[in-house]
């Protein structure tokens, strides 16, 4: 019976090695082992995170920049100027003279002819009045026209023609339900500014309580035709101007106009006082750094580009020219 049982295949085995568990040691290795594993792909992870919520960061400030650098280009490209003549006060002295010269030589000869005095005194006053029209036009077409700015803001008078659908609104198509008075003109005078900041624009606006950018901070641009802007500033009527404020990029933390003469950069340009618009416009913008929002996952606030710079030329400008030449 036991030599059955000794021989079954039944029985247990019995190994002269018995199978033993794994030491302490092992253990702990293999532990560290699967946590550098596990921090190496961390770091990976996060690296490529990183990499990625910068390229989304430089994206969208590239775009922004560019957009920008094109709005303000496209109004600079368009300004319109025209420069004061210097001979208006040599016309006026001559034509003076030659009105009293007529004047003596008709007074010496009225005696005779009555009636040819009269209609010559009726011409000379037509003519003094078409003169006059004149003149007053040409003071309009040259007042406030050109370039106007510091190194905090620019006013540019320029000529924007209305887009075409309100073309169809000037022949009283109101099918559209839009009325005549929303054409505007084409002669516009548009400024760039520093919405919170110490400009001549961005304090007026700050002070209005019809503003809408009394607590806003950011690049702000401000439209409106040229007459109706003029009135404006001529009667301190901020609310009217203050309509046409729109903030385009509250993430500009600041921007900057340098003016070029044809020889060198300067800070300020008035085209009343030189006669002329700048040869170009460097503008300069300078954004907020991005939001840090703490965490594991944070984009990186110290690496991203921060500033862009472009430089416009004014088709309309005059070469310079030095003062040996003239």
């Amino acid at each position: 019976m036991r030599s059955l049982e000794r021989n079954s295949p039944l029985s247990a085995s019995h190994s002269p090695h018995p199978s033993r568990g794994f030491t302490l040691l092992e253990i702990v290795l293999a532990l560290g082992l699967a946590s550098l594993l596990l921090a190496a792909l961390y770091t990976a992870l996060q690296m490529h995170w990183s990499s990625s919520a910068l390229g989304q960061v430089e994206m969208e400030r590239t775009q922004v920049a560019r957009a920008l650098f094109r709005r303000i280009e496209t109004d600079l490209r368009a300004v319109v100027f025209r420069d004061t003549p210097l001979t208006s006060s040599t016309d006026t002295a001559s034509s003076s003279s030659s009105g009293s010269t007529t004047s003596g030589t008709d007074s010496s000869s009225g005696a005779s002819d009555n009636s040819s005095n009269s209609g010559s005194a009726t011409a000379s006053g037509s003519s003094g009045s078409t003169s006059s029209s004149a003149t007053t036009t040409e003071n309009y077409s040259t007042q406030k026209t050109g370039v106007f700015g510091d190194s905090q803001m620019i006013v540019v008078h320029c000529s924007l023609p209305s887009r075409a659908t309100r073309i169809g609104v000037a022949t009283n198509d109101n099918t559209n339900g839009v009325s005549a008075e929303d054409v505007s003109s084409d002669m516009q005078s548009v400024a760039y500014f520093l919405a919170g900041s110490g400009s001549t624009l961005a304090q007026q606006f700050s002070g209005s309580l019809s503003s809408r950018l009394a607590q806003s901070t950011g690049l702000a641009r401000l439209q409106g035709g040229r007459m109706a802007m003029q009135a404006a500033d001529e009667s301190g009527d901020l609310s009217s101007m203050a309509a046409g404020v729109k903030l385009l990029a509250p993430e500009v933390a600041s921007i900057s106009f340098e003016y070029f003469d044809g020889v060198s950069w300067t800070a300020t340009w008035d085209s009343a006082t030189s006669n002329s618009i700048p040869n170009a416009v460097r503008i300069t913008i300078d954004f907020l750094p991005p939001v840090d929002t703490g965490g594991w996952y944070a984009r990186p606030v110290s690496i991203s580009t921060s500033r862009f710079q472009h430089t416009v030329a004014l088709p309309l400008a005059q070469p310079y020219v030095s003062e040996d030449s003239l």
